[in-house]
């Protein structure tokens, strides 16, 4: 059985978190619209200019606080093993010629 070169972790590392952060982008997005389609409530309680005051539920703050680690966990994977995957790639190419 072969073994998993790092150029493939890398890949398998970056398609992970893409995938992760689609998926938790998407559940964001569900959440953003369920709390849009929300029946208006009725009465006098409207706010300056006749706005409704939407209930605070924090949920966007974790949906950018999750897009924020996700994000710095990827540029930190990307930083920290490019040079070693350039490195092996020249290596491969210099040995075939």
């Amino acid at each position: 059985m072969k073994e998993i070169t790092r150029t493939e972790w890398f890949a398998l590392g970056v398609v992970t978190m893409t995938a992760a952060g689609a998926a938790h982008a998407v559940a964001g997005a569900a959440n953003i619209a369920r709390d849009m389609m929300r029946p208006q409530p009725a009465g006098g309680s409207a706010g300056p200019g006749g706005a409704v005051p939407l209930p605070v539920s924090g949920r966007s703050g974790w949906i950018l606080f999750g897009a924020m680690v996700l994000a710095g966990s990827l540029v930190y994977h990307i930083a920290s093993d490019t040079e070693q995957i350039l490195k092996e790639i020249l290596g491969a190419t210099r040995s075939v010629r």
